[in-house]
């Protein structure tokens, strides 16, 4: 071998130190990177297991699909509310848990997912192994990859059975109490009638016979007895007078005669007249009658109402005026009462506010099957819409 100088031997060796250094980093790059991917692996290892076990131990039913329909992934909570395990359903399309009215349907929905769009929640029935239908809240989007393609269907299915009975027992003793109410009205109605042909029949009677008898006593008495009490017996006389008013008054309150005699147009005309009288408000009713007559039960909870609204303007309201409707149309009769008062807002009885009035209304309404709306806010006046349903009545 050629002998080189102490130059070319310093290169040489220069060379070798960096490419020796060179090969280290790339090394240590080499070993960095690969950790950089166990640790990236062992991430989505313990994420995928994470996820895994939220879909295995989830009480609602998670379902992968194919985009044939076929089923990719079934879990624990789809077993026990469907009833099939994942061996009898997975690799294929198990249309036996649709029932036949829902399978068009369901396959719309599919193409809308294949199609990238979406499907809103909804409540509807799947089918048991057992036969039994279930009902569900349905929850269904599409599986896409890395590179946004639609590669599937995921559909989670909520059991509310329980729910749902819940709110069939709540809707059945909600009708109960409906019935309870409407009965109470009519007793209410029946007793109040009962006690107004009782003032009528026996204390009216007695009162126009004391009257009578405080008259006859008048024409009987000498000169000198009647000059002594000729003002008592006129006290007397005014006395029962306005006894028999009054009483009249209150058998107003009880039953309104002009609504069993001449329907529900003139027994609102006749309360506006005296309300008018008494408050010095303004009131427009118009309107016609109502032919045929709504059930009396109706009517009369309609009147009693119209009362409650009328007594709250004059409490309240500072009303200058007061408009009332009566629109009797062939399905429906609509009675409609607005001032032009102070109004409040509505979300105070919502929050327990002091508007007991119209809770009473509400009630009143819905017991008999009329439809209550109750529409106000500050500054904007007060409007109560009535509505009742011709047939429902």
């Amino acid at each position: 071998m050629e002998y080189q100088g102490p130059d070319e031997l310093d290169e040489a060796a220069a060379a070798i130190n960096l490419m020796h250094e060179n090969a280290r980093a790339l090394v240590t790059e080499l070993q960095h990177k690969t950790e950089l991917a166990q640790l990236e692996r062992s991430r989505a290892t313990e994420a995928q297991a994470r996820l895994a076990a939220i879909v295995e131990y989830s009480s609602d039913a998670i379902i992968g699909r194919a985009l044939d329909g076929t089923v990719t992934s079934w879990n624990a909570a789809a077993e026990r509310i469907l009833g099939y395990t994942a061996a009898e359903v997975i690799g294929r399309d198990p249309v036996e848990i649709f029932p036949l009215e829902l399978r068009q349907k369901i396959a719309e929905h599919r193409k809308l997912l294949n199609a990238g769009q979406l499907v809103p929640e909804y409540e509807t029935v799947r089918i048991h192994k057992d036969g039994r239908r279930v009902d569900v809240a349905a929850s269904v989007s599409a599986i896409k990859d890395n590179s946004g393609s639609i590669i599937g269907i995921a559909a989670i299915l909520r059991d509310i059975t329980e729910r749902r009975r819940a709110e069939d027992a709540l809707r059945r003793y909600a009708a109960r109490l409906r019935e309870l109410s409407r009965r109470l009205s009519e007793v209410e109605e029946s007793e109040r009638r009962a006690i107004s042909r009782e003032l009528h029949d026996r204390i009216g009677q007695e009162l126009t016979t004391l009257s009578l008898m405080v008259g006859a006593l008048d024409t009987r008495l000498s000169r000198e007895s009647r000059n002594a009490v000729q003002k008592l017996l006129k006290d007397m006389q005014a006395l029962v007078r306005y006894v028999v008013a009054h009483i009249r008054d209150v058998m107003a309150e009880l039953r309104p005669p002009v609504l069993d005699d001449y329907g529900l147009l003139a027994a609102l005309r006749h309360l506006v007249t005296e309300f008018a009288n008494r408050t010095g408000i303004a009131v427009n009713l118009s309107g016609a009658d109502v032919c045929p007559r709504l059930p009396l039960v109706v009517e009369t909870a309609m009147v009693r109402i119209s009362q409650e609204a009328l007594n709250n303007i004059a409490k309240h309201a500072h009303a200058k005026k007061v408009e009332i409707s009566l629109d009797s149309a062939s399905e429906r009769v609509v009675l409609d009462i607005a001032d032009d008062g102070v109004g409040f807002d509505t979300g105070n009885i919502a929050d327990g506010g002091e508007h007991w009035g119209m809770i009473t209304m509400r009630e009143r309404a819905e017991a008999v099957g009329i439809t209550f709306r109750l529409e106000s806010a500050p500054g904007a006046g007060t409007r109560i819409v009535l509505e009742a349903e011709r047939v429902a009545s």
